[in-house]
């Protein structure tokens, strides 16, 4: 729960945060949080939109790496297939990148987060 709550303390808008630090109390809310990636209201003010010419795998790894990301990752996805895997960032990128899945890669918690939306070319690095 580290990771998801400083993703939440960090780059969510602070009259949200409240909201979601309680749904991931229980395994109910966990999964209506989960459920509801798509519609988090990020504080943008940290989101840095990935250029078009970056939205490959091996640019996003090369990107997350230049900012110090460790070898492994945590990932929180709106598929509970994926969801709270601890792998590393290209065994997640792999497994996740262009599939259309809501999810984040969180690689420092609440300092580094690699953010994909379903919608094409929404991709953010957060920190």
């Amino acid at each position: 729960m580290e990771h998801e709550a400083a993703l939440i303390q960090s780059f969510i808008k602070k009259d949200k945060q409240e909201r979601y630090l309680t749904l991931l109390a229980y395994n109910k809310g966990r999964d209506k949080f989960r459920l509801s990636l798509s519609h988090l209201e990020l504080n943008y003010e940290r989101a840095h939109k990935i250029l078009p010419s970056e939205q490959y795998s091996a640019s996003i790894i090369d990107l997350l790496k230049r900012n110090n990301a460790p070898e492994r990752c945590y990932i929180i996805c709106e598929h509970s297939e994926f969801d709270r895997k601890v792998t590393t960032i290209e065994q997640a990128l792999s497994l996740l990148f262009a599939q259309r899945l809501v999810f984040f890669i969180s690689c420092i918690p609440g300092k580094l987060v690699y953010f994909e939306n379903e919608g094409l070319g929404e991709r953010y690095l957060l920190y």
